[in-house]
């Protein structure tokens, strides 16, 4: 039945993405009386009126929409989120306007959390609408600031206390219990005689496609530019840094500046190697190092890092502190977390994965990633769960880059499911 219900509202979901999509909700400081800026409490609002219409109790708290579906003593929150990167460049379709191309649902916030959303808020539709209702305090929990720090779901359980429970489909499927650690700054810089500008990126937690700079050589004023790739800051390989590569350039034309010397010195790789700080787990592999954001007007640029050991964030902050006293730079911490892990002896776990196995007829496996997500401020038993398969060939591409998108085929895979887990743990 539920499989039915689904199959029957898939164009009413795709319409009411479109309504999210447009919103164009990139995260921002508060202005005129919104904590994240006027475009997210726009989406948050939207996001209410989505979930009324679909006959579900639902408010805009400020930071987060919170989405209510039945009642009891035990907490589950599922945690998605409203906000988004911004557009960057390199985009053939409107990134704030749906665009569905041979199954392909482009736009961004179709992958990276808008899809997700809509395709849980619909799960719980097809569960409604086939007369369940959960035995627990279900809490769809649509966030304002994922992308951006994260600071809107710690408030949240401040105010209303953990979960039993958490999942949150902005990973892979089967489960995700290990998530890296981050070190999220930015490195201040003064101006230099020799650098009159030199600027790239758009958001910390993406590779940058693009970078210029204006500089002097010989007394003689020239303009550089490069063109990189957009990736994902958890997977720098998968990109082009065009700051880096500017910055190479640069070094190679022979402009004398203490800034060149340390982006090529120290952030040049992937992996931290230069700066001593190359580590790799057993789980996730290798400690990954991005340089996302430039810019010589204010006088800084960022640093972002997937700690893929545990224990590693002294060691990482220590560093980076080292660096800016020898370098005379100035160290400011945005965010410094050590990796998460859920045991998968957990009862949840246990529940988790032959739920998941039952309703697929896949192994349940548990997997480790390098992306930051609302699970860790799920608490103690909070994972990602979906939206895609951790498999070659999956129809989703353009995360943090340019024409985002995800096929109907997953968003519909998600809600069935995200309803048939619902319906066999807490129905």
């Amino acid at each position: 039945m539920l499989d039915k219900i689904i199959d029957s509202n898939v164009s009413n979901m795709i319409k009411d993405l479109s309504r999210l999509i447009k919103i164009p909700s990139v995260s921002q400081t508060q202005s005129e009386g919104f904590i994240y800026g006027e475009n997210v409490n726009k989406a948050l609002d939207e996001a209410v009126k989505i979930a009324q219409e679909l006959g579900f109790e639902a408010r805009n708290l400020g930071r987060l929409t919170e989405v209510s579906f039945g009642k009891g003593d035990k907490k589950v929150y599922i945690a998605c989120h409203m906000d988004v990167v911004p557009a960057g460049s390199g985009w053939t379709k409107d990134p704030f306007y749906l665009t569905e191309e041979d199954g392909k649902l482009f736009g961004r916030g179709v992958l990276d959390n808008k899809g997700s959303a809509i395709a849980v808020l619909y799960a719980l539709k097809a569960l409604k609408d086939a007369g369940y209702t959960p035995n627990v305090s279900l809490k769809l929990l649509l966030g304002g600031a994922e992308e951006t720090g994260m600071d809107d779901l710690p408030w949240y359980m401040q105010e209303f206390g953990y979960p039993d429970c958490g999942l949150t489909p902005d990973s892979v499927f089967p489960i995700v219990n290990t998530e890296a650690g981050m070190f999220s700054a930015k490195m201040k810089f003064k101006k230099s005689n020799n650098i009159l500008s030199f600027n790239g990126g758009t958001v910390s937690n993406a590779v940058p496609a693009h970078a210029e700079a204006k500089v002097i050589i010989n007394g003689e004023e020239k303009i550089f530019s490069e063109e990189g790739k957009n990736a994902h800051a958890s997977v720098p390989w998968d990109g082009v840094n065009a700051i880096i590569n500017l910055a190479k350039r640069l070094n190679a034309e022979g402009v004398k500046d203490n800034l060149i010397n340390i982006l090529c010195e120290y952030f040049s790789d992937n992996y931290a190697e230069k700066l001593g700080l190359a580590s790799c787990g057993e789980i996730l592999g290798h400690t990954t190092l991005n340089v996302g954001v430039i810019d010589s007007e204010k006088g800084y640029f960022t640093i972002d890092m997937r700690l893929a050991c545990d224990n590693q964030r002294e060691k990482v902050t220590n560093r980076f502190e080292s660096l800016a006293s020898e370098y005379g730079l100035k160290l400011e911490v945005e965010k410094a977390v050590d990796y998460t892990h859920v045991s998968p002896e957990s009862i949840f776990m246990k529940e988790l994965s032959s739920a998941f196995s039952e309703i697929t007829g896949k192994k349940a496996e548990f997997l480790g990633s390098c992306g930051l997500t609302y699970a860790k401020a799920l608490g103690k038993n909070g994972v990602a769960f979906g939206p895609v398969y951790n498999e070659e060939g999956c129809e989703c591409g353009g995360l943090h880059g340019s024409d985002e998108f995800v096929t109907t085929e997953v968003l519909v895979n998600l809600q069935k499911i995200y309803a048939k887990t619902i319906l066999k743990l807490w129905c």
